[in-house]
């Protein structure tokens, strides 16, 4: 469906942003997504927002019409 909507479509915006699991100062009793080192959140800055966070950054590819195509979530280290 997607493909479909955004088939005449050669402009794309890609962005990401941070989605925040909990405060800094929780980090250490959080378990949240702990379960394999590879998909645990991690500590990261948002730019925008100047500040710091603990979680998951989301990137996304967007049409100018406002179609979302793939997405994908990173630890928030991960630039």
């Amino acid at each position: 469906m997607v493909s479909g909507l955004n088939k005449q479509t050669d402009v794309f915006a890609i962005d990401s942003m941070p989605l925040e699991i909990c405060s800094l100062s929780r980090e250490q009793r959080n378990k949240t997504g702990k379960e394999s080192a590879h998909h645990s959140p991690d500590k990261g800055y948002c730019a925008s927002q100047k500040k710091y966070f603990y979680g998951y950054k989301s990137h996304s590819v967007c049409s100018v019409s406002g179609v979302i195509e793939p997405f994908d979530l990173t630890k928030a280290g991960c630039t």
